[in-house]
């Protein structure tokens, strides 16, 4: 889109008791004309949001969309209809009301639905939503297995447009990707995006675009967060678990623990089997050994128990109930308890690693689940379903690619788990990140699907400052795309609700964006949310975070070369964050506050939108100031920090200080 650098558009939905919302619009859009909104670049997106990154991945992010002599919008009337399947998923009738609701903020025009089994064309034009039988007649080419689930086909033949994915995920990111080249669409955070308002005249654009995200899955790392329509907006409406099938000790007893992760001893539950096959089980019983010992008769024995729990799992959640469940993980303990056997003390001297282990017990279990799936019933065969494992802790590196019997059968993934590799608060080109770069590149040669597990946040201390975007940039999201990582979880704040504090809600919307294209820009894009999140208010709020990223930068040199994920990383140091550090923040803050007082009588909505946005910043040198200078602060200073904090959790419904634990939040409050 043209000027999108420099002109900002800015709607800000505020919902009131969950049923009706008030809409404040700001900036481009008030001349009746669509203006800007992509005729004049083809529809291509401005280069301004795109990266030179190190790495190349040639990614598929074609936007080929000039226009044409014929109208869409014509002096604010569209005759076209929007024709949906007659038989549909849940996603493509979101997509329907997504495409009709920001269809008619921008140019006031709702346009009528249709299944195609009702449709009549009458040639003025209609907008195909999905895999409709409009679609199917039209000789419109897709490619669905290129796409994968979640890429984008919009295609124009004649008057018509065609929007459609790889799967229903895909329709309705193609929605998004319509909304965004007619009318910059975009979206920020739970009540607030931007798209071009009073359009009253479009061309018809000549589609011709395939968007297909660099990672082909990409895991929610604030599920109890970004929920609802917005995590469907962000392109992460699922987690890892949404696709991961639970692993009970007893398929089918929901007595008994389910796991989707660090689930080996769910696989063979001690209880079960430890008293009769000792050689299943490390020496002190904590973890599984992968080659019993080096006994082959209790290792084959070991492997059909394995098969009998994955085929009982496979026909317990059937794919007709459970289409969306793709990955079986097989997946270590949360401890460092490798066995230490002759046998897997051997294949470490081999091949030079302990997960070469896991590797060959994996490729063989999956060969024989394919043997044990060929006999059953069609609708508990899984052909799209991976076998994973976790390269994690003792387990993380990979063994050298010149062993053949290294190498992950069809069928078999990694799930790399970086907690030892990777230093997640310094650019993946850091000298600091070479060992998790060629790690990540030699498990590349090993698996044509990495499953990417990574950190940016402190799991202790959720209301603290962690500078992670020197990680998470366009230069890590090509890299890992460039060496087969297909499913990435960034896991996050993952307990948190109401909002982020800490510059986290910016972290979720710049994951959502980069995971889908790794070469976009991050500067940009930071850009367009600080605009969009506080209007007048953005240029303080800029300086705060750019104070917040130093002094985080400055912490993270004190770690003494200890990890993000370290116990002995305590954030709660007063020595990190100094007193008069924290004060100059909150006086920012009050400029910050008082810069949205334009709003408070001209466009009171704005002004309680905008005000609850730096509430949720404010939070966070609030607290610490509480809990780390409560004893220096005079009486009217600590009562104007406890009445601002009380009130900015009121407004945002903050809930958490830390990963674990109940009612934080409300107790600490409680005590001030």
């Amino acid at each position: 889109m043209s000027n999108k650098k420099n002109v900002f558009k800015t709607l800000v939905a505020l919902t009131l008791a969950g049923v009706c919302s008030l809409f404040v619009a700001c900036g481009k859009g008030g001349n009746g004309e669509s203006g800007s909104s992509g005729s004049s670049d083809g529809g291509v997106f401005d280069s301004d949001a795109k990266a030179i990154v190190k790495d190349v991945y040639n990614g598929t992010h074609n936007f080929t969309a000039p226009d044409t002599d014929a109208s869409l919008v014509s002096n604010g009337s569209c005759e076209y209809t929007i024709v949906i399947p007659e038989n549909r998923g849940a996603q493509v009738n979101m997509a329907k009301n997504e495409l009709v609701k920001f269809f008619a903020e921008a140019t006031g025009v709702t346009l009528p639905v249709v299944t195609d089994g009702e449709f009549t064309d009458n040639g003025k034009g209609f907008i195909s939503l999905g895999r409709t039988s409009l679609l199917a007649s039209s000789g419109v080419s897709v490619d669905y297995k290129k796409l994968t689930e979640d890429g984008v086909r919009i295609k124009t033949e004649g008057k018509n447009i065609y929007l459609v994915g790889g799967g229903d995920y895909g329709t309705l990111y193609a929605v998004y990707d319509f909304l965004e080249i007619y009318f910059d669409f975009d979206v920020y955070y739970k009540d607030c995006y931007e798209i071009n308002k009073n359009v009253k005249n479009l061309k018809l654009k000549n589609f011709d675009v395939t968007d297909i995200p660099d990672l082909e899955f990409r895991s929610n790392g604030y599920y109890q967060l970004v929920k609802d329509e917005w995590m469907y907006r962000f392109r992460v409406p699922r987690t890892y678990g949404t696709i991961t099938f639970p692993i009970y000790e007893v398929v089918g007893d929901p007595s008994t623990s389910a796991r989707g992760v660090h689930n080996s001893l769910n696989w063979l539950p001690k209880d079960q089997f430890y008293v009769a096959h000792h050689d299943w089980y490390n020496d002190s019983g904590t973890e599984l050994c992968y080659t019993a010992h080096g006994n082959r008769e209790e290792y084959e024995e070991m492997m059909q128990a394995c098969v009998d729990k994955a085929v009982a799992t496979l026909k317990y959640y059937d794919k007709e109930e459970f289409p969306y469940l793709r990955i079986l993980n097989f997946t270590q303990q949360d401890n460092y308890d490798v066995c230490a056997c002759a046998a897997c003390s051997a294949n470490v001297s081999k091949y030079g690693t302990n997960s070469s282990s896991l590797i060959l017990f994996m490729n063989d279990l999956r060969t024989r689940i394919d043997a044990a799936m060929a006999n059953l019933d069609e609708k508990y065969r899984r052909d799209d379903m991976t076998l994973t494992f976790f390269a994690y802790l003792y387990s993380e590196t990979a063994p050298d690619a010149k062993f053949a019997e290294m190498h992950l059968n069809d069928g078999v993934s990694v799930f790399l788990a970086t907690s030892a590799t990777f230093d997640h608060q310094s650019s993946i080109y850091s000298d600091s990140n070479t060992e998790g770069r060629e790690n990540l590149k030699n498990w590349g040669k090993l698996s044509n699907d990495i499953l990417l597990w990574t950190y940016s946040t402190k799991f202790s201390h959720y209301m603290y400052p962690v500078d992670t975007y020197n990680f998470y940039g366009e230069d890590a999201y090509t890299f890992f795309a460039a060496n087969n990582v297909k499913l990435m979880y960034n896991q996050s704040q993952v307990t948190q609700k109401g909002t982020a504090t800490a510059w986290h809600n910016l972290k979720a919307y710049l994951d959502s964006k980069f995971e889908w294209d790794g070469t976009r820009d991050s500067a940009y894009y930071t850009e367009k949310y600080m605009n969009a999140m506080f209007g007048e208010a953005a240029p303080v709020m800029k300086e705060i975070y750019t104070a917040v990223r130093l002094q985080a930068g400055i912490v993270k040199t004190k770690y003494n070369g200890f990890s993000l994920l370290s116990s002995v990383t305590d954030l709660e140091n007063p020595s990190f964050w100094p007193s008069f550090t924290i004060r100059q923040w909150l006086e920012k803050y009050d400029e910050a506050y008082a810069a949205l007082e334009t709003y408070r009588l001209s466009d009171p909505a704005a002004y309680e939108l905008y005000k609850s946005h730096i509430d949720a910043e404010y939070l966070s040198p609030a607290y610490m100031m509480l809990v780390l200078y409560k004893n220096t602060l005079s009486a009217i200073e600590a009562a104007t920090i406890k009445e601002r904090f009380r009130e900015a959790v009121k407004v945002t419904g903050i809930t958490n200080v830390c990963e674990t634990g109940s009612n934080q939040i409300g107790s600490f409050v409680s005590g001030l």
